[in-house]
């Protein structure tokens, strides 16, 4: 009889233990990245705005590499057409639409986003997104400086311009050949 009660609180025990490992549930790993749930809720609003930046880097460079000026009057006019109303202005939008939806994809609104990104104080867990929209807007503001750089170098010359270069060229040349 004692041999069938030890049998029957071993026969308890192993059952006991099947059915608490079927109700065991994981506790999250303490040194767990806090940040990577965000991060990987936001990766597609960044990979989208990055691919729409891209896009309308090529479309605007391609804009610009097919005009030209034959006065300054032009040159200006093309300036606000292009950077207020145009292309250049297009590429603004995509980087404020992009902070719009990440402002909706972390619950903020789209004015305490972009508060917090200009003062430096993230609150929650917008401090873990600091170094993507540092990132983000450091390839929106490399796209808006490359297109106005292009569109300074289709600056047209004036005729006193034009003549100071070649006499600076001609003058490097003589003392070149000296």
């Amino acid at each position: 009889m004692k041999v069938l009660l030890c049998l029957f609180f071993v026969a308890v025990i192993l059952i006991d233990d099947a059915n608490a490992s079927l109700k065991f549930v994981p506790i999250e790993d303490q040194d767990q990245d806090p940040c990577s749930s965000l991060l990987a809720a936001t990766s597609a609003t960044y990979q989208n705005g990055y691919e729409n930046l891209e896009h309308l880097e090529e479309q605007c460079t391609e804009e610009l590499n097919g005009v030209s000026f034959s006065n300054d009057e032009e040159y200006q006019d093309f300036f606000s057409e292009f950077f207020i109303n145009g292309c250049g202005n297009t590429v603004q939008e995509s980087y404020f639409n992009t902070i719009e939806e990440l402002a909706d994809v972390t619950g903020f609104s789209y004015d305490e986003y972009t508060s917090s990104l200009q003062n430096g104080q993230r609150p929650g867990d917008l401090d873990c997104l600091n170094e993507s929209d540092q990132n983000f807007l450091a390839a929106a503001l490399q796209i808006d400086t490359k297109l106005r750089d292009i569109y300074e170098s289709l600056e047209p010359q004036s005729s006193s311009d034009i003549d100071n270069l070649d006499v600076n060229y001609k003058s490097k040349s003589a003392i070149k050949n000296t």
